[in-house]
């Protein structure tokens, strides 16, 4: 799959949030994976991570206020999108850099908000590649902490290893599947029934890492 560039990534992930909340039924609707938050709370959280993921070192003015406990959607949305605008400009000058990090949460919510809207995740979301980069990146510490054997992951003709040293297993699956089960948002039989090569037991427990725990019932 061919790698974009994370700023048209990142836009990309706002325009579809757009459209995904577009109905004000959707607003106050809980979210399975965050289940403390509505899809508004959702949607500021999307804003708060854009403002202080990097601090503000790379901005040229203060940040905008961010719009009070009442804003709706449309409000937040706007905010979300200045601060984005000039984190996009600041990249552009060199002095600021638009990581995996934050294409990683922004992408992982916009899945969550798909479950509560019901429109599941396009096939080539441009988001994948970088989003499986942190995934991986987090599970392998997760494998190595653990002295569990190390995993080859596969989906298509893409392979990664997680993990140290030669692969014991291999687990093979879509990239949407592949993030959602990195990111929390799958049970162990959910995980368990992606393509393994061998019992995938040995290796549930790493999946749980960072803020990331899979949850007890299904969610999605």
């Amino acid at each position: 799959m061919e790698r974009v560039p994370n700023t048209l990534v990142y836009r990309r992930v706002r325009e579809n949030v757009r459209m995904l909340t577009r109905h004000r039924t959707v607003a106050d609707k809980v979210v399975p994976a965050c289940p403390d938050w509505t899809v508004r709370e959702l949607v500021a959280h999307l804003g708060k991570v854009c403002a202080t993921a990097f601090g503000r070192e790379w901005a040229e003015a203060p940040a905008p206020e961010p719009p009070g406990e009442s804003a709706g959607i449309p409000e937040l949305l706007a905010h979300w999108e200045k601060l984005a605008g000039e984190f996009e400009q600041a990249v552009a000058r060199g002095v600021a850099e638009m990581d995996a990090l934050l294409i990683a949460d922004a992408v992982v919510h916009e899945g969550d908000i798909r479950v509560v809207a019901g429109q599941p995740m396009p096939a080539g979301h441009p988001a994948f590649m970088s989003t499986m980069d942190l995934g991986i990146w987090g599970f392998s510490q997760s494998l190595i902490s653990r002295g569990l054997p190390a995993l080859s992951i596969e989906s298509g003709d893409l392979r990664w290893v997680a993990g140290e040293g030669e692969p014991a297993a291999t687990v093979r699956g879509g990239l949407h599947d592949l993030i959602r089960s990195f990111a929390g948002r799958r049970t162990y039989q959910q995980i368990a029934g992606l393509s393994w090569s061998t019992d995938p037991g040995p290796w549930h427990e790493a999946f749980t890492w960072g803020p990331f725990t899979p949850p007890a019932a299904p969610i999605e």
